[in-house]
């Protein structure tokens, strides 16, 4: 071992020491770093109370100094004593770490008080910049013993990488462990209870593997419940005459006089599976066993994906699976399709709006806050702006409500609210258009055209283009009068350009439906709601980082839409399967139909009569 020399502050002197110090420290000092530090290390108060002489930490020089007249315990300074305080307060805040962020600390501060003076290695001990201590006391503060201190000093001018020192029990596998067994007993289990019981989703992939649905009739509980039953007739099954277990373990000198005897020696006890505990069980399905899934109570769906579900649980052969599997498939890349497009305008309407300068935002807006009365045929189009809407009708709310519902109250009925949302996706903004059952006159296509319009003058930014999305619902949207609305619009000048678009049916979720979640959640959470003043209260609060506009009936007003337009234009057909209409004004009177937004040959159509 090299000399290395230390500064001990409390005489100023250069004490070097030798490997018999060393050997005699270690002597002294048995404790390791591994081995539990506080059981040997004092704090500040004992150590100087004690006077050093059972703390196990050694002087400058790696011997057992005499504490001396001065009761101070670490030098003829008494460095504790002195710095009682300052070191009392270091001591704390380090005992507050761990053991790994301890040591990093400590040889951070003996990296700061290092000078490398030719082959030796020379240590300013300090509590802080301008307070010098010796060894003794350093090692008391920072609760560590001379040998620990050494070791730690070795690591740090080895030049290696300091890496923190690994449990004593690292590697080894605890005794109360699961065994491979279990495992592997649960994991097959659960994948043969759903080859036997699961059904193949064929439009969801995890990866690479098809997805396995159970019956929403199965539960985790019940399945665990087969699990151990299943493990308790493998405990109890007999095997077979000739693996019959040993009764007994057999030992080296059993197995030696079975040798000398020409015996065969008997087969030893084959392990048998334990049953494991629900939430092991649970755990290791979701980990091992994640395209293993019990289906989900769901609303809306698409009728065409439920009748290949249904169809695929009772095809027997491989050709009828591969043919479901196959006209599902295209199903879905057209829902895919429909649903990248609609995620693409918007994207377009929102790099557009964030284009603006904040002044032109802030006198849009300004502009549409001010506007609330309705202006017939005006509001043409001025402003170079491309924005996306999204509209549809919500599931109707009741008033008066109550979260504190009386008995009697349920045998009455309560007023009806329908609800028709429109929202601006740019802008985070949704208007909601709150209907009373005396002003409702249905969910028509006029009904439908007629929201539209006065969305378009009450709360239209005056965009040019216009990109509009919509369920695919004949009776309401996707129908002719909508058409000629639209048709109609961009011959008058109300807008240059709109594209109206719909999504699969089956697959319609969109922006709307999230803002008419935010509504019902903090609809259901009201103490009461006994008109409609507090039903417009409950819409404006409704979004927190979003904005909820309530629209009511006294501003707007139903128009015979199909009455007026069916004098300009024709009736329309043969558009059903169409998902995608265009409107320019450059030409007039002409719609271009795509089946798919990825059709390059549109349709063209002449509307006017």
């Amino acid at each position: 071992m090299d000399d290395v020399e230390v500064l001990d502050a409390s005489d100023g002197e250069l004490a070097p020491h030798t490997d018999d110090d060393v050997q005699e420290s270690e002597r002294i000092g048995e404790v390791g770093e591994n081995e539990s530090e506080t059981s040997v290390c004092m704090g500040v108060d004992d150590f100087c109370s004690d006077g050093g002489r059972s703390s196990g930490c050694m002087d400058a020089r790696g011997g057992e100094r005499d504490a001396g007249g001065d009761g101070g315990g670490c030098c003829k300074h008494s460095c504790l004593m002195k710095y009682h305080d300052l070191a009392q307060i270091r001591a704390h805040s380090l005992a507050a770490l761990n053991k790994k962020t301890r040591k990093a600390v400590v040889l951070g501060m003996l990296a700061l008080v290092q000078d490398n003076l030719g082959s030796r290695n020379v240590y300013h001990y300090r509590l802080d910049w301008s307070t010098p201590i010796c060894m003794k006391a350093f090692c008391a503060v920072v609760n560590i013993t001379y040998r620990t201190l050494q070791q730690w000093k070795q690591e740090m001018c080895s030049g290696s990488d300091i890496v923190p020192n690994a449990h004593g029990n690292s590697g080894r596998t605890p005794h109360h462990a699961l065994s491979q067994l279990d495992k592997l007993t649960v994991v097959k289990f659960i994948k043969n209870y759903a080859a036997v019981h699961a059904l193949p989703d064929p439009g969801r992939l995890q990866g690479k593997t098809r997805d396995f649905v159970l019956e929403s009739s199965h539960t985790m509980k019940s399945l665990y419940g087969e699990y151990c039953k299943a493990v308790e007739v493998e405990s109890r099954r007999v095997l077979p005459a000739t693996q019959q277990p040993c009764p007994y373990r057999l030992t080296s000198q059993l197995r030696r006089q079975y040798t000398l005897l020409n015996v065969p020696t008997p087969d030893p006890t084959p392990p048998v599976p334990h049953k494991v505990s629900y939430p092991t069980f649970i755990r290791l399905w979701r980990k091992y066993c994640l395209n293993i899934k019990i289906q989900a109570s769901r609303s809306d769906l698409c009728d065409k994906c439920d009748r290949a579900f249904v169809t695929l649980r009772h095809s027997l052969s491989d050709a009828q699976r591969k043919a479901i599997n196959d006209s599902y498939n295209q199903h879905l890349s057209k829902a895919k399709e429909l649903r990248e497009r609609y995620n693409a305008n918007i994207e377009v309407a929102e790099k557009v709006w964030r284009g603006k300068t904040q002044k032109d935002k802030d006198r849009i807006l300004g502009h549409l806050k001010s506007r609330v009365q309705l202006s017939p045929f005006t509001s043409h189009a001025y402003l170079d702006l491309c924005m996306q809407y999204s509209f549809g009708f919500c599931q109707q709310v009741s008033i008066p409500y109550s979260s504190q519902q009386r008995g009697t109250f349920y045998f009455r009925t309560a007023r009806k609210v329908h609800v028709f949302g429109v929202c601006c996706e740019p802008l985070c903004r949704q208007v909601f258009f709150l209907i009373d059952e005396a002003e409702h006159v249905g969910k028509g296509a006029v009904v439908v055209v007629s929201l539209v319009h006065a969305f378009f003058h009450l709360h239209g930014l005056g965009e040019r283009r216009v990109t509009l999305q919509a369920y695919n619902c004949t009776g309401q949207n996707k129908n002719t009068t909508m058409l000629w609305y639209m048709a109609w619009r961009v011959i008058t000048g109300l807008r240059d350009r709109i594209q109206l678009n719909f999504m699969l049916p089956g697959h319609t979720k969109f922006r709307p439906d999230s803002y008419f979640g935010l509504f019902k959640t903090h609809y259901r959470r009201q103490n009461n709601i006994d008109d409609m003043a507090d039903l417009v209260k409950c819409v404006c609060k409704s979004g927190q980082d979003v904005e909820c506009m309530p629209q009511l009936y006294q501003n707007w007003q139903y128009y015979e839409w199909n009455v007026f337009l069916g004098q300009w234009f024709q009736p329309l057909s043969a558009f059903g399967r169409s998902h995608t209409f265009e409107f320019d004004r450059e030409h007039p009177g002409v719609m271009e139909i795509r089946v798919m937004p990825s059709d390059t040959n549109p349709t063209k159509i002449y509307m006017l009569a």
